[in-house]
């Protein structure tokens, strides 16, 4: 971006950059001007005495620094002003001119004074993404214009006599040359008008610091207490100084890395006891697996077609069909894949982030390479909406994303602002999508991939949104002008579990299922059942509208007023019209609701018929995601269905997806609906899907005295529907005690 005569204020040999703290709008800017006028000598307004400890502090990029009191013990401790902090990071403008300085051999000095009781007050300035569009020089006549209007403000003193002591040492150091100030906008205007004259003042002694010292931040406090949202102090630093070392990049091991050669005694699943244990559930006898010499491949075969003989599953009729050849066979699928879901938050992602990072430097950049908020924010939620469909399953569709953007513009605009910060978007994504999205949204935005809990060189910093700890004290007292700490506990408490395996070896969770006892997990049965009921009340609603009628009030209200047909014909002749509800007989005896219809995908190949527990629970037969994909927790399965059936009363449903009379269903949503006809013992069957049954299956529920109604899924909730559609698999009843420590 070229520098504007308009923001770079010349007087004389003094040139006054106006910027404001913390925002990285204007740091490319202010590099490129000092390059351009590449000064003599670089001021800051910067407190004096604090030149040693900043310029270590910004030579530790790319780790953050943190420079505080050195003890907080004593007196200290007791201050009722507290102590200072400066926070050293990329994005700051001072940083970053300081920064600039170090490299160019440019010498630079600080030249305000440290003020203990300076009010702490924030102006109300226009949002500085007007930067990003207009410019820095058009921002600062609108900033500037602003003050001049304002009267009543209670640093005035404060910042006169600061302004008066940094004009006198600027025209002090205007005799090495020629001088870039860099300072707050508020100051600039008055210390221009300061410089055209003479300053007939003597320079002031300076005030001495507290003892002070540098301190690094954790990751945890990172998280808490930055200045800028650690995803664009990570851009801006890839994009200024590089990515920095290769181990911030190293993902750590999730899960032992599985060998190309692995042996029978290697993998879990080719080992003898599980191979032969299958065999001798299939043949009904035992077998001695001492007494067979088998190699390892014809282990490794053996066990994929025991696997592939699984008697719940049910395959299309085929017409016409072409045999399927050796790679299709279902032996070669299975063999390979992953049996073990691992969540994965930004640190186990790091190898990956990487790659991300550096494909949004590239596409979140303006013509003139400063980084786009705006865009940023969108790329931000869209990665994180990645991120959140491989950890919980659940998609992030964009009518969730329009309503998240509408939500946090609205609430910049009740801010003033045309962008939202970190703490209102994180709130939208909970209210727009869920507690799991707004994890995944925080996770990924306050993750700094170079900052580790402790560093070799300085004391550490920690923050965990509740307590202070800072070189081994710990402090309760403290106050901070930061809305975080509140945040941090809020995401502490999201349904995000530490998966620690209260077994030994976590690669023998899926082994529990090799009993073949299976169950649900009974919070999720009692939504589901909730959910049945709504929807057969709702099969009596929608025929009881369907055949109801409106006609002109005459003698009776019969069961109301129509106020909607009332209102709408009002200008007609001013007429009241009344409604008249037909009686539904019968109840609603089985439902049907698909989800996916999984036409020829086999994305949902288990197939399987539930019973229920007790009186309370239906019947149920449906057809999911195989229960070894994500193995969550020992014997604790995250399954997804495709489609489902629930029969009323209990006890009742056999396994329909065996049964020869269902050989004419073209799929496997068809089988259900067969089932549903079957086994229903009511007058209505409720099927919901995306699109309507086959005529034959209207006909085929007359025939037998029942009535098949079909409501488009899309006229229910899809909050509530995703909120069934994901299930948990139990591997006995046993395991319902820590279920809850896995599911999320």
């Amino acid at each position: 971006m070229p520098t504007e005569p308009t923001w770079v204020q010349q007087v004389g040999q003094l040139y006054l950059v106006p910027i404001l703290h913390g925002r990285v709008e204007f740091c490319r800017p202010l590099r490129q001007a000092i390059r351009e006028f590449h000064p003599d000598h670089i001021a800051l307004e910067l407190p004096r005495g604090l030149e040693s400890l900043f310029s270590q502090a910004v030579q530790r990029f790319p780790h953050l620094s943190l420079i505080t009191a050195a003890s907080f013990s004593g007196e200290e401790r007791d201050n009722d002003q507290g102590a200072p902090m400066w926070r050293i990071e990329p994005t700051d403008p001072f940083c970053e001119a300081l920064r600039t300085a170090i490299e160019l051999g440019i010498p630079f000095s600080f030249v305000d004074d440290f003020q203990p009781g300076y009010p702490s007050r924030g102006d109300r300035l226009p949002d500085p993404y007007l930067v990003t569009g207009l410019g820095p020089g058009r921002y600062y006549e609108s900033c500037r214009e602003l003050w001049n209007s304002s009267t009543s403000d209670p640093r005035q003193s404060f910042d006169a006599k600061r302004e008066e002591a940094m004009a006198y040492r600027l025209q002090r150091l205007e005799l090495k040359g020629r001088i870039m100030f860099v300072g707050g906008m508020k100051h600039i205007e008055p210390m221009r008008q300061l410089l055209d004259g003479p300053l007939e003042i003597a320079d002031a002694p300076a005030r001495d610091l507290p003892s002070l010292k540098i301190y690094h931040p954790s990751l945890r406090t990172v998280r808490t207490l930055a200045d800028e949202i650690p995803f664009i102090s990570t851009l801006y630093e890839l994009q200024r100084g590089g990515p920095g070392p290769d181990s911030a990049w190293t993902s750590p091991v999730t899960e032992p890395p599985v060998s190309e050669k692995a042996t029978e005694s290697e993998d879990p699943s080719l080992s003898r006891k599980s191979v032969f244990g299958a065999l001798e559930k299939l043949l009904g006898m035992k077998v001695a697996p001492e007494e067979q010499s088998l190699s390892p491949e014809q282990m490794k075969r053996l066990n994929a077609y025991l696997k592939s003989l699984n008697p719940e599953s049910w395959t299309p009729p085929s017409f016409n069909e072409v045999e399927s050849t050796p790679e299709e066979s279902p032996s070669e699928n299975i063999e390979g894949e992953g049996r073990f879901f691992t969540f994965k938050d930004s640190h186990q992602r790091r190898a990956e982030l990487l790659g991300e990072y550096q494909r949004l430097n590239g596409e979140c950049r303006t013509s003139e390479g400063c980084l786009d908020r705006q865009v940023v924010y969108r790329e931000l939620l869209k990665l994180a909406g990645r991120f959140y469909t491989e950890n919980t399953g659940e998609t992030f569709k964009d009518w969730q994303f329009m309503n998240l953007n509408t939500f946090s513009r609205r609430y910049a605009v009740l801010q003033g602002k045309l962008l939202p910060g970190l703490l209102p978007m994180i709130y939208s994504a909970r209210a727009c999508v869920d507690h799991n999205f707004a994890y995944e949204f925080w996770d990924l935005a306050t993750f700094y991939p170079w900052q580790h809990d402790t560093a070799p060189d300085v004391s550490t910093f920690d923050f965990d949104g509740k307590e202070l700890e800072i070189d081994g004290l710990r402090l309760r007292h403290f106050q901070f002008q930061r809305t975080f700490p509140r945040l941090r506990q809020s995401v502490s408490k999201m349904p995000i579990p530490d998966r620690q395996a209260p077994t030994d070896d976590p690669n023998d969770w899926s082994g529990a299922f090799e009993s073949g006892r299976i169950c649900s997990y009974p919070p999720e049965d009692i939504v589901i059942e909730d959910y049945g009921r709504y929807l057969q009340k709702k099969a009596i609603r929608v025929q009881s509208e369907a055949h109801s009628r409106t006609e002109p009030f005459t003698t009776s209200l019969l069961d109301g007023i129509d106020m909607r047909t009332t209102l709408r014909n009002w200008g007609d002749g001013q007429k009241l019209y009344v409604r008249e509800e037909k009686k539904i007989q019968g109840g609603t005896g089985s439902v049907v609701l698909i989800f996916d219809d999984d036409d020829g995908k086999n994305t949902y190949p288990w197939c399987i018929t539930w019973h229920g527990e007790h009186d309370q629970e239906s019947d149920m037969a449906f057809y999911a995601t195989d229960r070894q994909k994500k193995v969550v927790g020992p014997g604790i399965a995250r399954c997804e269905y495709g489609g489902l059936l629930l029969s009323y009363p209990p006890r009742r449903l056999a396994n329909v997806w065996n049964d020869p009379h269902y050989r004419g269903a073209k799929t496997k949503a068809e089988v259900l609906l067969f089932a549903a006809i079957d086994y229903c013992l009511d007058k209505h069957i409720l099927y919901v899907a995306s699109s309507a049954p086959r005529s034959y299956f209207f006909s085929l529920a007359q025939r037998f005295g029942k009535k098949l109604v079909y409501l488009p899924i899309g006229t229910l909730s899809p909050t509530s529907l995703e909120r069934i559609r994901v299930f948990h698999v139990l591997a006995g009843h046993r395991y319902r005690e820590i279920a809850g420590n896995f599911i999320w």
